[in-house]
This record gives C-alpha cells, structure tokens and sequence, in this order.
C-alpha cells in the first residue's frame, strides 16, 4: 500500500528550469508554442500539456499510472494534499496515492518522460516555442523546445546576467546584451577587484610559506 512518508518540505521539492529575473531570483519557466494551434487537439503538441497548470510540460515525468506532468507542478500537487491533511492521488482521476519516499525529492513510481514515454518526449522536444522571456521581456526567438533552455541560459540577449566577475568581487546584474558595455565601463573597477584579489593571495602565500619555512 502506498503511504506518504513525510521527509521532503516543499521548499526541499525539485523545480523545473528557471528563468532568472532582474532582482536577482527566479520564475518557474513557461514555454508557449510558437504556433497556438500546436496544443490543441491533433496539432504538434496535443498530449504535451501539464493537466495541472495546463502549459507545455516542464522537466515532464511520468506517474506509473502513465499520466504526464511537469515535475514541479506534481510534486506541489502531493505538497499541498499533504500540508491538507488529505491522501495525494492522481490529477487525473486514478485513485492510487502519491507519495514521496524518506530523502527522496521525486514521486514514487514517476520516472523521467524521456525514459518512460521516448515517442511522446520526441514529440514535445520537436515542437517549436518561444523564448520563454518573449512575453515579459522582449525576445523574438523561436525554436525547437529542446533547444529554448540552453538559448535562455547561453545566448538570450534579454536574460538576467551576472557580471563574468563575479567570483572575483563584482556585484552587477544586466541584460546579456549589456554585458560589453558593463566590461567597458566597469574595466577600472575590475582592475582594483582583481588586484585586491592578487594581494589577498599573496599574504595568504606568504603566510604559508612561513609556516614551512
């Protein structure tokens, strides 16, 4: 019989990829068909959409009873029937509990939909979106879904940067496309961070050496 072990807090929960923003945290992210008519029945991605927050599916899996939804929005449905006090069962009607097993941060029985349904996985990797920040930040591109998430996070000039410095001391945020600008105009504040860096280093060195020496 399945039971829910109480063990994963639903900030512990597995999200799906997200879309950095300008205060520096994250949206869940939302791919919407380049074409519309792509989700409705018999087009391109007919099968494809979350029954819980009814967009295509994010990080999709697959519960044993062979439904598919976005990894986030199933592992918030069991949190929130738990944090009810009622049993977890399918969005879909079938009466078998979900639960989420003692250190584990996935659904019992749900496996990857890559894994567990490759036809249907090929199918939603084909059909072509937008920029998943086309609608709150301005991106024109369109392409495969399987490709929108590597554009988000390595090539959308519209994303939410960190200053590549940021190891080294620098604070700032931008648009990828204003990243060239920042490099200019910050060049003599990064030398400063650098050669802080570089003193910082060698008294560390320094100090080391004395300790061997």
């Amino acid at each position: 019989m399945y039971r829910y072990r109480p063990a994963v807090a639903p900030s512990s929960l597995p999200a799906s990829p997200a879309v950095n923003s300008a205060g520096g945290g994250s949206r869940q992210l939302v791919l919407v068909p380049a074409n519309r008519a792509d989700i409705e029945s018999g087009g391109a991605a007919a099968g494809c959409v979350c029954s819980i927050c009814t967009n295509l599916l994010s990080d999709p899996v697959q519960t044993a009873c062979k439904h598919v939804f976005c990894s986030r929005c199933i592992n918030r449905w069991i949190s929130d029937a738990v944090s009810d006090g009622r049993m977890a069962t399918c969005p879909m009607g079938d009466s078998r509990e979900l639960t989420v097993s003692s250190g584990s941060t996935s659904v019992d029985g749900c496996r990857p939909l890559s894994e567990a349904n490759p036809q249907l996985f090929a199918q939603l990797s084909g059909v072509n979106v937008q920029c998943p920040l086309a609608r709150l930040d301005g991106c024109n591109w369109v392409g495969a879904y399987s490709a929108a998430l590597r554009h988000q996070q390595t090539e959308c000039p519209r994303a939410w940067v960190l200053c590549p410095l940021s190891a080294h001391g620098c604070t700032e945020r931008f648009r990828r496309s204003a990243c060239a600008d920042h490099m200019t105009s910050a060049a003599l504040a990064h030398v400063s961070l650098l050669s802080a860096k570089l003193d910082a280093w060698e008294s560390e060195r320094s100090a080391m050496l004395k300790q061997v020496g």
